[in-house]
């Protein structure tokens, strides 16, 4: 009984296996990665693409619009009580031949997540990793190793250079900002739990909330906590114990932390500030 309690408990405080990876932070994911797919139309002269590569589209040589981009990159589940094995066809996220770079990311995360196929079907749950991103084998490292690829953009060049840079670098970093602020509020209920606090003796302080996409994140404040409680000690140091522990409780929370990281790489190599 006291085992069947503590998975309860750890689902409540983490969620479902596997819930890290849709919804609007997927919609968030494939924004991204198509600014990431558009940065190489510019960057890359010598026809050595690495994303999206192999997607066969209705653009100028062949190269694929924003629907043609998240139907290809689509991956069946079959997992955490999901069925999604027919491929998106037909997807009309956006009018095919409008230019992407001016739609306002934070309204296009809404639709993409809204969008349904085969009435009731997501276009934001799994993806390809080698599709995605050449080479890639898991999502992770797809998510951690795209950023580059923007990176590697010269802003400079062109006027549709600096506004696929500039949306591109916003996009991820909104995109960690959602993911730090779901594992954030998923470690504030576990150090509460662990450590019998209440909400006001764990001190938070507002995070950085990209393109006002992330409204309610909220950093723990370690130092002005231990502050209030008297400074260090041994509730210091459970205190810490606990916040490193929160990354690892479980499965799902080593994915969230996982996905957490690979966000941030993709930010650096993105050349985020």
């Amino acid at each position: 009984m006291q085992s069947i309690l503590l998975i309860l408990s750890w689902l409540l405080i983490w969620g479902p296996p596997s819930a890290i990876a849709y919804g609007p932070r997927g919609a968030m994911e494939r924004i991204f990665y198509y600014y990431c797919y558009l940065s190489e139309e510019i960057s890359v002269t010598d026809g050595n693409y690495q994303v999206g590569v192999g997607c066969a589209g209705s653009r100028t040589g062949g190269r694929c619009n924003f629907n043609e981009f998240i139907e290809y990159i689509w991956s069946a589940k079959t997992d955490g009580g999901v069925t999604n094995t027919v491929r998106p066809t037909g997807v009309n996220v956006i009018a095919g031949n409008a230019d992407f770079t001016k739609q306002n990311i934070v309204n296009l995360r809404q639709v993409v997540d809204e969008f349904r196929y085969q009435t009731d079907q997501r276009i934001t749950w799994n993806i390809d990793p080698d599709r995605v991103l050449s080479g890639a084998t898991t999502y992770q490292e797809a998510l951690a190793g795209i950023g580059n690829r923007l990176g590697a953009l010269d802003e400079t060049v062109s006027d549709a250079a600096q506004t696929i840079k500039t949306n591109g670098q916003n996009s991820v970093k909104l995109l960690y900002d959602m993911r730090f602020s779901q594992f954030e509020r998923q470690r504030r209920r576990y150090i509460l739990q662990k450590m019998g606090m209440t909400a006001g003796e764990l001190k938070t302080t507002p995070g950085r909330n990209t393109l006002g996409g992330a409204p309610r994140v909220q950093l723990i404040d370690a130092a002005a906590t231990l502050d209030a409680r008297g400074g260090e000690g041994n509730f210091a140091n459970e205190f810490h114990s606990y916040m490193d522990q929160a990354k690892s409780v479980d499965d799902n929370a080593r994915e969230h932390w996982a996905a957490i990281t690979a966000a941030d790489s993709a930010q650096l190599g993105a050349g985020c500030t």
